[in-house]
């Protein structure tokens, strides 16, 4: 497997660092979408497939985001008519900069500076003309074969008549019937031409509400969230910077 590639959907003033939030209009639940992606092995780095899987995400959220925010009020029991996606974002290490060059490169910025962990904050507002501009950076073009011998293909879906197709979508990412869905394999994209593309062979494409979100008590919530639960307050971030020159094998807890 060459890696994963995750997106998450919380409540957008959960991410806010302020002890009080700034008032929200009350017929609008407004959510932040993480993009996730990690490239396992070394030796599948530097060659283009983060690129080609953070564009099919983004491709895949663009034409599929009625859906996702449907699933995601069922799920939380909202009216689906209140949730709005406002943005995105992704959390990146700091000395990481082949990551923080290629989502700065998607129309992604720098929002702050490093945060405790040494990690920073990459967003992108999902407003109309921030949507249209993400378009025009997601719409065809050819990419290079990535150990596939000749050809070359589109990390879109579906592809352009003008262009034939010179690989075959495989079973290996096919999500199972919901009968038989299990929580590690219910939220795994179908087999598309976008989930099918040589470079995202041995990637696990993953939609799905966020693990932490289904506790039903603050208890749960809390002990699921860990640290990230506590670095989005001031108060929070004192309690683990000493928990952590106490040499506490938990900190968060």
């Amino acid at each position: 497997m060459k890696g994963d590639i995750n997106f998450f959907l919380y409540l957008a003033n959960e991410d806010d660092d302020d002890e009080v939030a700034e008032p929200r209009e009350s017929n609008t639940i407004r959510l932040t979408g993480e993009v996730d992606v990690m490239i396992a092995n070394t030796q599948h780095r530097g060659k283009g497939v983060g690129e080609v899987a953070v564009r099919s995400i983004l491709t895949y959220i663009r034409r599929n985001l009625p859906e996702i925010l449907k699933e995601y009020a069922q799920g939380e029991k909202l009216d689906v008519q209140k949730v709005q996606l406002v943005g995105l974002m992704a959390k990146i290490k700091q000395e990481n900069t082949g990551s923080r060059a290629l989502f700065t490169k998607l129309g992604f910025k720098q929002e702050g500076e490093a945060n405790y962990f040494g990690e920073v904050k990459m967003v992108m507002d999902w407003e109309e003309r921030e949507r249209e501009d993400m378009a025009k950076g997601l719409e065809y073009r050819e990419l290079e074969s990535h150990g596939v011998e000749d050809g070359t293909y589109t990390c879109l879906s579906p592809l352009r008549p003008t262009l034939t197709s010179t690989f075959r979508p495989n079973n290996s990412l096919t999500a199972p019937s919901p009968a038989a869905a299990s929580p590690e394999s219910a939220d795994l994209v179908p087999t598309t031409a976008v989930s099918s593309h040589p470079a995202l062979q041995g990637l696990q494409l993953r939609f799905g509400p966020r693990n932490t979100m289904n506790g039903h008590t603050r208890l749960v919530q809390k002990r699921r969230h860990g640290w990230l639960k506590r670095t989005r307050s001031k108060t929070g971030r004192r309690i683990l910077q000493r928990r952590k020159l106490k040499g506490r094998r938990h900190v968060a807890w």
